[in-house]
């Protein structure tokens, strides 16, 4: 599993966004649109996820405004982490290593998504085994702020329900869930050759560093 580009420059991570009552309303459709929203009505994305419109407006503000600047960190195994950077239309997920100089691509949402991404397994791996650094350590945030590396062209049956209980963990109400859900993993961004040779294993010792950080097997 190669991953094909390096980012210069970062700032310092500002984690405000993520305080934010509305922050899952605003996070999640920056890369899938919420089921139920559509241009004749259906239901807000803030009121599928539990939140006021305001509240949803108010962090899709701050994410806006963070363009560029990492909004959370979530640390790995063998002590990689991955940064959740939004661009102005776009998120990256940047995976860093302190023997790295600059942070590498690992997945990138939008009009034209990029970067190796994770399978289901390493989605939930990573998420279910945070490392020793400071970020982000509980699981169901840890799978929801990871869910945009998702790239899988089959899933197993019960990943909705996975992450429909991740959901319920942010306050999402429970008569959304599974329609919320089921979006959420069901439509993958389309990167045809983007893990290239990758998918049948890592590639190459950036591939083995990432196997590594997300306990996978070579």
């Amino acid at each position: 599993m190669l991953i094909p580009e390096e980012v210069d420059g970062l700032p310092e991570p500002d984690e405000g966004p993520l305080t934010l009552p509305g922050f899952w309303a605003a996070y999640l459709p920056r890369y899938l649109p919420p089921p139920a929203e559509e241009a004749g009505g259906g239901t807000p994305a803030g009121a599928a996820f539990g939140v006021s419109r305001a509240a949803a407006d108010a962090a899709r503000a701050a994410l806006a405004g963070a363009a560029g600047r990492p909004i959370a960190k979530v640390p790995l195994e063998h002590d990689h982490t991955v940064l959740a950077v939004p661009r102005p239309t776009a998120l990256d997920l940047l995976l860093t290593h302190p023997h790295w100089r600059r942070p590498r691509l690992l997945a990138r949402t939008g009009g034209r998504p990029a970067g190796p991404g994770l399978s289901w397994s390493e989605l939930l791996h990573a998420a279910r085994h945070p490392g020793t650094s400071e970020g982000i350590t509980a699981r169901h945030p840890r799978l929801l702020l990871l869910l945009p590396a998702l790239r899988a062209a089959t899933l197993p049956p019960d990943a909705a329900v996975t992450v429909a209980a991740a959901l319920a963990a942010t306050g999402t109400p429970q008569e959304q869930r599974p329609a919320l859900a089921h979006r959420l993993v069901e439509l993958r961004p389309a990167l045809a050759g983007a893990r290239g040779q990758g998918t049948r294993g890592p590639a190459g010792r950036q591939g083995r560093l990432l196997a590594r950080a997300l306990g996978a097997a070579a």
